[in-house]
């Protein structure tokens, strides 16, 4: 098997797609692999340059890649959809990834450190919280509403107007 200088992998959730490209970007390698198989047979390949699609799991996988001391770089989605061709399946997206690796314009994704990937989970669930609270808070409004109750609108609004209906004696 000739030299593999890049290496496309498309990221799923149980079977990893492989594409290894030569120094003149001709496919000399592709092969589906198991997540428990994965590491183990990146690592037996040495290739120069890993390209991943930045995705779920991504960061993780960069990050045990950058460990065993290989060049991974994570690229956008949006810059390797046009390097697609074909049907859309695994094979091909590898194929896209690794060809969008090649290209200089191309700009990657920073890989996340733990602690980057924690506030941002962080984040994510409090601006989740936040859109159920609105939603719950709106949906009462609504309801109160049918029953000739009318509050203001926004959280301070429903807070201080409910211990008010609560206190009315006849509601």
């Amino acid at each position: 098997m000739q030299q593999i200088t890049e290496l496309g992998i498309d990221i799923a959730k149980n079977v990893f797609e492989l594409c290894g490209l030569n120094a003149a970007h001709e496919v000399v390698y592709r092969k589906r692999v198991r997540r428990r198989q994965f590491l183990v047979t990146v690592l037996n390949l040495d290739a120069k340059r890993i390209y991943i699609e930045a995705c779920g799991s991504s960061h993780h996988w960069a990050r045990q890649l950058q460990r065993e001391n290989r060049s991974v770089t994570l690229l956008a989605p949006h810059q390797v959809k046009p390097f697609n061709t074909g049907n859309k399946n695994d094979a091909n997206d590898a194929l896209a990834i690794a060809v969008a690796g090649t290209q200089a314009k191309i700009r990657p994704v920073a890989i996340k450190s733990f602690e980057q990937q924690d506030i941002q989970a962080l984040h994510r669930v409090r601006e989740q919280v936040k859109k159920q609270r609105t939603e719950v808070i709106n949906q009462a409004r609504g309801l109160l509403a049918e029953y000739g109750q009318v509050l203001p609108v926004g959280v301070s609004g429903f807070r201080r107007g409910v211990p008010e209906l609560l206190e009315e004696a006849d509601n």
